[in-house]
């Protein structure tokens, strides 16, 4: 539950108490397994994490990472936005997902990499908004990040921080790792890995400040600036704080 109280003066208006209401939620990550990488410079959703604390006002929702072989992509909304088919996806309306590994580079591009998903037809049809360019040979991934999500008190504004070490899988690269909220970037570190399984350590140092609102959703993901080899975050603190 949130910390709330109120401040207090004596007669001589000298502050004698103060009491703080808070918001905050947090998500960490131990000793974690590898996240995919099926596509260069694409940002892909990261579903190793777990529920840290968590203030009344957030709530977490574990990510599901879903292989799209065999499913069918068609035109949906006039042409406005594609329908996925045949596949079990476990994703709901309004979820953002990363698309990688698609032969059809349209729907998996740098410019291009997150989706909302405005409609599930069955466990196994789902629709993003993302104008239908064509039924790929590869379908590749879809992906929901871990993910907190803001009740209707908990807007405002906040610090995100986090803490975290990591490694390559095979050979040196670039990689971010960046804090979306909603369908939108807002912050990112880069950590160039010179060698394989060399574990590095990266920060936000001191936070980066932005607003939520309420119903909105944050979370973590990984891009790869030079291959599609494998990136593992071995341990992370993640939190958000209400300022």
């Amino acid at each position: 539950m949130p910390i709330a109280s109120k401040v207090h003066k004596d007669e001589n208006n000298q502050l004698v108490g103060v009491d703080i209401t808070s918001e905050f939620g947090s998500m960490v990550v131990t000793s974690g397994s590898a996240t995919p990488v099926d596509t260069a410079l694409v940002w892909h959703g990261l579903v190793d994490a777990i529920a840290g604390l968590l203030s009344s006002g957030w709530s977490f929702v574990e990510g599901v990472r879903t292989a799209l072989a065999g499913a069918t992509f068609a035109t949906a909304s006039a042409g406005a936005e594609t329908q996925i088919t045949g596949v079990t996806h476990g994703l709901s309306v309004n979820d953002y997902v990363t698309l990688s590994g698609c032969s059809t580079a349209g729907y998996n591009t740098t410019t291009s990499t997150v989706h909302q998903v405005t409609a599930v037809g069955s466990p196994t049809d789902f629709t993003i908004d993302t104008a239908f360019i064509d039924d790929p040979g590869t379908e590749g991934f879809v992906c929901r990040s871990d993910q907190l999500v803001a009740g209707v008190d908990a807007g405002g504004t906040y610090i995100v921080q986090c803490s975290a070490s990591g490694s390559i899988a095979i050979s040196g690269a670039t990689v971010e790792f960046g804090v979306f909220k909603n369908g939108t970037l807002e912050a990112k570190r880069d950590r160039k890995f010179a060698n394989a399984a060399d574990d590095g350590s990266f920060m936000f140092v001191n936070g980066r400040v932005f607003t939520v609102a309420a119903a909105d959703v944050v979370w973590v993901a990984v891009l790869n600036q030079n291959n599609a080899n494998d990136v593992t975050i071995g341990d992370m603190d993640w939190s958000l704080h209400k300022l």
